[in-house]
């Protein structure tokens, strides 16, 4: 894991690889939760994941394009969703 310098660290016995094809489609279950990967037209190479849990009552948005930071993005997300938001920042942790 050194494709990220020496600002992150993680312990091999802390790691998983899982790869599988983006045109396979459909939902991978993890445990609990449910991760999904498609396309986004960003780049030619460029993918958005979903990560679901089982109970479906968060959602994470982890990258936002700087136009997107001009508006009140949790009032946006609140029109449709009521479970707990969680908004990305650089470097946070998250508990799963």
């Amino acid at each position: 894991m050194s494709s990220y310098g020496h600002w992150i660290r993680v312990a091999p016995e802390k790691t998983a690889l899982l790869e599988w094809r983006i045109d396979d489609g459909g939902t991978r279950m993890l445990g609990n939760l449910g991760v999904r990967a498609q396309r986004v037209p960003h780049t030619k190479d460029s993918l958005a994941y979903r990560i679901e849990v089982s109970n479906g009552r968060a959602v994470s948005l982890l990258h936002f394009y700087p136009e997107v930071l001009a508006v009140d993005i949790a009032a946006r997300c609140r029109r449709a969703f009521k479970g707990d938001l969680i908004l990305g920042r650089d470097l946070p942790a998250v508990r799963i």
